[in-house]
């Protein structure tokens, strides 16, 4: 049995899908009033609970071989939603729950960037989970995503509809030459599968990407032309949307399509150091402008 966290989300509902398109058995922690209407259809096995409550994790982590931990949040709301809160603090309660129960394994979606010294509050939780994760005393396998696009996704769907869509000219925060490494959701939740059944990755931190490393402007541009949008580019240096940024997050927060941390990761490169695609995790992997055909509607 896989026990697998946040599985009615973008990446967890795939990942619910490729296992069980593996024939393996599958539990999801689901909060109350979550729709599991997915995850039925898959015969998927559903605790009812949340990271905050250790009966919830026990019940849930029972009779469990391993966890596929993919609860975390890219925008916090204070003072219940937070990095710190979500990250850190849930993922200690479910690895005390699944030592309780006899876990043996335990596979962390983390994220590209996730450093002691980040500057990003974010990267920073995430690295704090993983030392957590580490340190557990469970077998685990990390996994750094770069930006994760397809059906449902919160980075190429803002891109196209704040960026590319809405405004009269195509704005460009800060120079637009930091590169990303798009990887689709589908390769991702395949990547999931493989690292939690083969023993072949235990213990191993792995960066995976896309098979293009591209610049912010390189994929603008892209989303352009798959939209058919004619318009012109303009920078916008990062001085100017900071302000606007910070003042939107002490008012509405939840109303930003941008946060300050995420204006933060903006600036940084989100690529793999070196392409993890060999030898157990040779693959084919889907493009950019393959995958956006499936699910952007131009």
């Amino acid at each position: 049995m896989i026990l697998l966290t946040g599985a009615t989300g973008f990446i967890g509902s795939h990942t619910a899908r490729t296992l069980r398109e593996r024939g393996l058995s599958v539990r999801a922690l689901v909060r109350s009033g979550a729709d599991t209407s997915a995850l039925k259809a898959l015969e998927v096995d559903l605790v009812v609970g949340h990271l905050d409550d250790k009966a919830s994790l026990v019940r849930a982590c029972t009779g469990v071989d391993a966890i596929v931990h993919l609860v975390g949040i890219i925008r916090e709301l204070p003072p219940t939603v937070t990095f710190e809160r979500i990250h850190v603090e849930g993922t200690r309660n479910l690895l005390a729950a699944a030592t309780e129960a006899g876990v043996r394994k335990f596979v962390y979606i983390s994220a590209i960037g996730s450093r002691p010294d980040a500057i990003a509050r974010y990267h920073q939780t995430k690295w704090a989970t993983e030392a957590l994760v580490r340190s557990s005393g469970l077998t685990w396998v990390i996994l750094r995503p770069s930006v994760v696009f397809g059906p449902g996704d919160e980075f190429i769907n803002l891109l196209a509809n704040d960026l590319v869509r809405k405004p009269p000219f195509i704005p460009v925060i800060g120079p637009g030459t930091n590169k990303l490494q798009p990887l689709w959701v589908k390769d991702l939740a395949e990547v999931i599968a493989r690292c939690t059944t083969s023993s072949s990755f235990d213990g191993r931190i792995l960066e995976v990407g896309g098979p293009e490393q591209l610049s912010l402007h390189e994929i603008l541009a892209l989303l352009a032309r798959h939209l058919r949008v004619r318009k012109p580019f303009v920078s916008i240096p990062i001085a100017l949307v900071q302000p606007a940024v910070a003042l939107g997050s002490a008012i509405a927060p939840q109303l930003l399509p941008i946060t300050a941390d995420q204006l933060t990761m903006l600036q940084e490169d989100n690529i793999t150091a070196e392409r993890p695609f060999s030898g157990e995790l040779r693959m084919p992997l889907t493009d950019l402008a393959t995958g956006i055909r499936e699910y952007l509607q131009n």
